[in-house]
């Protein structure tokens, strides 16, 4: 029982910062995405993910994707495939 309260809440933190983010300073989503459709995709399926990628482009000088902003993101993808790794393991015992 608290294995799987540990994977829920670490799956809603990062849905819940992206939503913060989102309502109270949009322009974080309008710096590094053109559209709506990738945020959204990158909510339901890599949260953590996409929250990197957001820090990654704004925080990054003139926005660029690498040296050790491409880490952050790189541990970002592995944080998300970790989960997807877990839930898949979990169901089958």
């Amino acid at each position: 029982m608290g294995c799987c309260l540990a994977v829920l809440v670490g799956a809603i933190w990062p849905r819940l910062t992206l939503i913060l983010l989102w309502l109270f300073d949009g322009k974080y989503f309008q710096v590094a995405f053109q559209t709506w459709i990738f945020p959204l995709l990158g909510f339901f399926f890599l949260p953590t993910t996409t929250l990197a990628y957001l820090l990654v482009k704004n925080w990054s000088p003139g926005g660029h994707v690498g040296g050790y902003w491409l880490i952050l993101l790189a541990l970002g993808l592995l944080h998300d495939v970790g989960h997807i790794g877990l839930g898949v393991k979990s169901t089958r015992k």
